[in-house]
């Protein structure tokens, strides 16, 4: 019997679901004709998903995926722009990515990512942010901005707090855009992979419900 997602409320850029009688909560990255990428709205959108979720006591894991072909394709270079345009920022005043990076990482909730498609640049740190990453077959994380001289502040930090080993995160970094998982890819960046699942059955939700069983258990 399929799984029965429940909308909870809609933006234009994201859309946040439950899946009933399951404590499961899904965040969908909503611009699939913009590959997802990050920008103002969606960013705020997300956050505004979180504090929903924060509020219902009864979800105990959240997933995130995108809609259509990838998870994401990292920043929009529309946002990028107005960031790099502007005056110089404080070093104690994150930019709005690295705070909803923060934000994940911090959240009270298990927070696992469902990877499919593409998941560069930016949302490569945003991925790394999550408590677990589940990864389809077709998914291929990288950095193209490493081409462009940039050695992603965000992202490489993660990756290298994240414990996955120092070549390892190398070579994601240079092999941009990205090596198919899970013949080239560095395993330590995620958990699991299978078949390209983007439905309501993909493996993810059975591991959010099983991660919710483990936390009412209790220690």
């Amino acid at each position: 019997m399929p799984d029965t997602w429940r909308k909870l409320k809609e933006w234009p850029e994201l859309v946040l679901e439950r899946l009933e009688d399951a404590g499961v909560a899904r965040i969908v990255l909503n611009r699939p004709e913009k590959r997802n990428c990050l920008n103002t709205p969606l960013v705020e959108a997300w956050f505004a998903a979180l504090e929903q979720i924060r509020a219902d006591r009864e979800l105990k894991a959240v997933i995130t995926k995108g809609n259509g072909p990838v998870y994401s394709s990292g920043l929009d270079l529309h946002f990028l722009r107005s960031v790099s345009s502007g005056p110089p920022g404080d070093w104690d005043r994150p930019t709005l990515t690295i705070r909803l990076a923060q934000a994940l990482r911090e959240f009270p909730r298990v927070m696992i990512a469902q990877v499919h498609g593409y998941c560069l640049g930016g949302a490569l740190g945003i991925m790394s942010a999550h408590d677990l990453v589940f990864a389809a077959d077709n998914a291929q994380l990288g950095m193209p901005e490493v081409l462009r001289g940039s050695f992603g502040q965000m992202v490489t930090s993660l990756l290298v707090h994240g414990h996955i080993p120092i070549k390892k995160v190398a070579l994601m970094q240079l092999t941009a855009p990205g090596s198919g998982l899970p013949d080239r890819a560095p395993r330590g960046a995620r958990e699991h992979h299978g078949p390209d699942r983007t439905g309501d059955r993909f493996a993810s939700s059975c591991h959010a419900r099983a991660c919710q069983d483990r936390r009412a258990a209790g220690p």
